[in-house]
């Protein structure tokens, strides 16, 4: 392996290194807000959001198959409003939406913060 691809391999490490730890935290803000299932999109999105690739690490299309998960938690409707507002949220670095979010889960009895 040549030393370009061992540096470039050092610098991958070092960006998801730093890309989890945002992650993390920006996760631990909103953890009591969101569901469980709410929270692995949330996740994924800014991962896709800020550094280019999914969860995973790779492109195999983990948002896509989150957000089918969210459509069969909540509904066809109400999983893809949901969905747009946590890609939203991400994009947008926009909490308000997060909220929005929380309260609708509150009203519904799913969390208690």
């Amino acid at each position: 392996m040549g030393f370009n691809k061992i540096r470039a391999s050092f610098s991958y490490t070092g960006f998801k290194q730093v890309t989890d730890a945002w992650v993390d935290q920006r996760m631990t803000e909103v953890a009591e807000r969101i569901t469980p299932c709410q929270q692995a999109y949330y996740r994924a999105a800014m991962f896709e959001a800020f550094a280019g690739f999914d969860v995973a690490g790779s492109s195999q299309g983990a948002l896509d198959g989150l957000k089918q998960r969210l459509i069969d938690e909540e509904g066809e409707q109400e999983g893809n409003n949901i969905a747009k507002l946590l890609i939203s949220a991400v994009g947008q670095n926009r909490a308000d939406l997060v909220n929005q979010i929380g309260n609708y889960n509150r009203a519904l009895g799913r969390i208690n913060y």
